[in-house]
Protein backbone atom coordinates (compact mmCIF):
# COMPACT_ATOMS: atom_id res chain seq x y z
CA UNK A 1 0.00 0.00 0.00
CA UNK A 2 2.78 2.45 0.95
CA UNK A 3 4.63 1.85 -2.31
CA UNK A 4 1.42 2.41 -4.30
CA UNK A 5 0.84 5.72 -2.48
CA UNK A 6 4.45 6.76 -3.16
CA UNK A 7 3.99 6.01 -6.88
CA UNK A 8 0.76 8.07 -6.89
CA UNK A 9 2.47 11.03 -5.19
CA UNK A 10 5.40 10.82 -7.61
CA UNK A 11 2.99 10.90 -10.56
CA UNK A 12 1.20 13.90 -9.03
CA UNK A 13 4.51 15.72 -8.56
CA UNK A 14 5.44 15.03 -12.19
CA UNK A 15 2.20 16.67 -13.30
CA UNK A 16 3.39 19.88 -11.63
CA UNK A 17 5.96 20.24 -14.38
CA UNK A 18 3.14 20.98 -16.80
CA UNK A 19 1.90 23.81 -14.60
CA UNK A 20 5.32 25.45 -14.38
CA UNK A 21 6.10 28.53 -16.41
CA UNK A 22 9.18 28.52 -18.60
CA UNK A 23 12.24 30.42 -17.34
CA UNK A 24 13.06 33.20 -19.80
CA UNK A 25 16.12 35.34 -19.12
CA UNK A 26 15.81 39.11 -19.56
CA UNK A 27 18.25 42.00 -19.66
CA UNK A 28 16.21 43.91 -17.06
CA UNK A 29 14.86 43.07 -13.62
CA UNK A 30 11.35 41.70 -13.13
CA UNK A 31 9.54 39.45 -10.66
CA UNK A 32 7.42 36.57 -11.89
CA UNK A 33 6.30 33.38 -10.12
CA UNK A 34 7.29 30.43 -12.29
CA UNK A 35 6.09 27.70 -9.93
CA UNK A 36 4.80 27.28 -6.40
CA UNK A 37 3.45 24.48 -4.28
CA UNK A 38 4.34 22.10 -1.50
CA UNK A 39 7.18 19.64 -1.61
CA UNK A 40 7.70 17.19 1.27
CA UNK A 41 5.29 19.41 3.23
CA UNK A 42 7.26 22.64 2.66
CA UNK A 43 5.95 25.64 0.72
CA UNK A 44 8.22 26.72 -2.13
CA UNK A 45 8.36 29.42 -4.79
CA UNK A 46 10.45 29.53 -7.95
CA UNK A 47 10.78 33.09 -9.24
CA UNK A 48 12.16 34.73 -12.33
CA UNK A 49 13.95 37.93 -11.33
CA UNK A 50 14.65 38.81 -14.95
CA UNK A 51 18.43 38.48 -14.84
CA UNK A 52 18.27 35.04 -13.20
CA UNK A 53 15.96 32.60 -11.43
CA UNK A 54 15.68 32.08 -7.68
CA UNK A 55 13.95 29.58 -5.43
CA UNK A 56 12.61 30.00 -1.91
CA UNK A 57 11.48 27.50 0.71
CA UNK A 58 9.43 28.33 3.78
CA UNK A 59 11.06 26.43 6.63
CA UNK A 60 9.44 25.42 9.92
CA UNK A 61 9.72 27.96 12.75
CA UNK A 62 11.42 25.38 14.99
CA UNK A 63 14.32 25.01 12.56
CA UNK A 64 17.35 27.26 12.99
CA UNK A 65 18.61 28.61 9.66
CA UNK A 66 22.19 28.38 10.94
CA UNK A 67 21.77 24.63 11.35
CA UNK A 68 20.72 24.12 7.74
CA UNK A 69 23.46 22.67 5.61
CA UNK A 70 21.99 21.60 2.30
CA UNK A 71 23.66 20.48 -0.88
CA UNK A 72 22.32 22.73 -3.67
CA UNK A 73 23.80 25.01 -6.34
CA UNK A 74 25.53 27.89 -4.54
CA UNK A 75 24.10 27.06 -1.12
CA UNK A 76 21.66 29.23 0.82
CA UNK A 77 21.83 32.85 -0.33
CA UNK A 78 18.69 34.27 1.36
CA UNK A 79 17.36 34.06 4.90
CA UNK A 80 14.57 36.36 6.05
CA UNK A 81 11.26 36.30 7.90
CA UNK A 82 9.36 37.29 4.76
CA UNK A 83 9.35 36.92 0.99
CA UNK A 84 8.22 39.32 -1.71
CA UNK A 85 6.70 37.15 -4.43
CA UNK A 86 5.51 40.13 -6.49
CA UNK A 87 6.14 43.86 -6.23
CA UNK A 88 2.97 44.14 -4.10
CA UNK A 89 2.69 40.77 -2.37
CA UNK A 90 4.74 39.94 0.69
CA UNK A 91 4.43 36.63 2.56
CA UNK A 92 5.39 36.35 6.21
CA UNK A 93 7.32 33.33 7.46
CA UNK A 94 10.84 32.00 7.78
CA UNK A 95 12.28 31.62 4.26
CA UNK A 96 15.56 30.45 2.84
CA UNK A 97 16.51 31.10 -0.75
CA UNK A 98 18.72 29.75 -3.49
CA UNK A 99 19.82 31.79 -6.47
CA UNK A 100 21.08 30.77 -9.84
CA UNK A 101 23.46 33.63 -10.64
CA UNK A 102 26.74 32.16 -9.48
CA UNK A 103 29.97 31.72 -11.37
CA UNK A 104 29.14 29.39 -14.23
CA UNK A 105 25.45 30.37 -14.28
CA UNK A 106 24.00 32.49 -17.07
CA UNK A 107 22.64 35.95 -16.20
CA UNK A 108 20.30 37.87 -18.48
CA UNK A 109 22.27 41.12 -18.62
CA UNK A 110 24.96 39.14 -20.43
CA UNK A 111 23.00 39.69 -23.64
CA UNK A 112 23.89 43.39 -23.36
CA UNK A 113 27.63 42.63 -23.40
CA UNK A 114 29.75 42.24 -26.53
CA UNK A 115 30.05 38.55 -27.46
CA UNK A 116 33.71 38.31 -26.47
CA UNK A 117 32.77 39.13 -22.85
CA UNK A 118 29.89 36.68 -22.52
CA UNK A 119 30.43 33.55 -20.44
CA UNK A 120 27.56 31.51 -21.88
CA UNK A 121 26.91 30.03 -18.46
CA UNK A 122 24.28 27.46 -17.55
CA UNK A 123 20.71 28.49 -18.29
CA UNK A 124 18.58 26.86 -15.61
CA UNK A 125 15.13 25.58 -16.52
CA UNK A 126 12.20 25.72 -14.13
CA UNK A 127 12.14 21.92 -14.05
CA UNK A 128 15.84 21.75 -13.07
CA UNK A 129 15.29 24.31 -10.32
CA UNK A 130 12.30 22.34 -9.06
CA UNK A 131 14.50 19.24 -8.83
CA UNK A 132 16.95 21.24 -6.68
CA UNK A 133 14.08 22.54 -4.52
CA UNK A 134 12.79 18.99 -4.12
CA UNK A 135 16.25 17.82 -3.07
CA UNK A 136 16.56 20.73 -0.61
CA UNK A 137 13.11 20.08 0.91
CA UNK A 138 13.97 16.42 1.38
CA UNK A 139 17.24 17.34 3.11
CA UNK A 140 15.47 19.87 5.37
CA UNK A 141 12.80 17.40 6.44
CA UNK A 142 15.42 14.69 7.00
CA UNK A 143 17.49 17.12 9.10
CA UNK A 144 14.38 18.12 11.02
CA UNK A 145 13.55 14.46 11.73
CA UNK A 146 17.10 13.83 12.95
CA UNK A 147 16.88 16.88 15.24
CA UNK A 148 13.57 15.64 16.68
CA UNK A 149 15.06 12.15 17.22
CA UNK A 150 18.05 13.71 18.99
CA UNK A 151 15.81 15.90 21.19
CA UNK A 152 13.62 12.91 22.03
CA UNK A 153 16.65 10.78 22.93
CA UNK A 154 18.13 13.56 25.08
CA UNK A 155 14.76 14.05 26.82
CA UNK A 156 14.49 10.32 27.55
CA UNK A 157 18.05 10.25 28.94
CA UNK A 158 17.29 13.25 31.14
CA UNK A 159 14.01 11.65 32.34
CA UNK A 160 15.81 8.40 33.15
CA UNK A 161 18.47 10.26 35.14
CA UNK A 162 15.82 12.20 37.08
CA UNK A 163 13.82 9.04 37.76
CA UNK A 164 16.80 7.09 39.14
CA UNK A 165 16.69 6.32 42.83
CA UNK A 166 19.83 5.69 44.84
CA UNK A 167 19.92 2.61 47.05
Amino acid sequence: MGQMLLMFITKMERRKYFKMKRMIYYAEPKREVLATGYCFGLLYFILNLGFHPTAYIKIPDDLDVNDIDIDVNGGITYSKDYLWITENERIEGKFIGLDYAHCGDYVGYEMLLPEEFRTDGKKWTTKEIYEEVRHACYQIQKMRGEQKDELSTNHKRKSNRQGETKI
